[in-house]
């Protein structure tokens, strides 16, 4: 027969166990991902191109490509802090390769290119940009607001 001190013991290290399989696995808290939209504005005009890049924990990543307009659509961003990065992109609006001479090649017109619009160089790392968000399953619109 075993002690109670063995017994309990056991107990312990059982719960402990399953807490630690239970605080591992991924999507046991009950969130899901979620799209963000949103606008990037450099000095208070919309930016014509790029890429958002959001940084979540557990090294959880999503991008968007930002739209002639501003406009933006991420989707699988996880519920909560994130850090985010905006660069420049080589993909023109619509997922297209910013290539006019490819274009020409085929016969078909050029891409329509967006204005390229230089990034300041701190918003292009999450950890210089400082910008940081708490993305909530409620979340509306997300307005990014760069200067240089």
């Amino acid at each position: 027969m075993l002690s109670t001190t063995t017994l309990t013991r056991r107990r312990l290290l059982t719960v402990a166990g399953v807490a630690a399989v239970l605080a591992a696995a991924p999507g046991c808290s009950g969130q899901k991902p979620q799209n963000v939209s949103g606008v990037v504005t450099l000095n208070g005009k919309p930016l014509t191109s790029g890429v958002v890049r959001f940084h979540g924990t557990g090294d959880r990543m999503a991008t968007a490509n930002i739209q002639p307009d501003g406009t933006f659509v991420a989707t699988d961003v996880m519920p909560g802090e994130v850090k985010v990065a905006v660069t420049e992109s080589l993909i023109a609006a619509g997922g297209a390769r910013a290539t006019p001479n490819a274009a020409k090649s085929q016969g078909l017109s050029a891409p329509e290119q967006p204005k390229r619009v230089a990034i300041p160089p701190k918003y292009k790392d999450v950890n210089t940009s400082n910008l940081n968000y708490t993305i909530t399953p409620s979340m509306a619109n997300l307005e990014i607001a760069l200067q240089s």
